[in-house]
């Protein structure tokens, strides 16, 4: 077994989760890693509609709404 993915996922974390980033929510961090993999495997991201879907995300909605 190799631990080459598990590698590459705490590598692309560290990209992400930065000294300046530290309080992103796990679910934040989880999609934006989600993003920055797919892209690294050559496809192509609709940056709008993740927004869009990151806009009107029910655990969003209900996150804001308790502010």
């Amino acid at each position: 077994a190799s631990s080459a993915d598990a590698e590459n996922g705490f590598s692309l974390m560290n990209s992400i989760k930065t000294k300046s980033r530290n309080r992103l929510e796990i679910n934040h961090l989880d999609m934006l890693i989600r993003i920055k993999f797919y892209l690294l495997s050559e496809h192509q991201v609709d940056i709008d509609e993740v927004y869009q879907f990151w806009i009107t995300s029910k655990c969003r909605r209900e996150t804001s709404e308790q502010n």
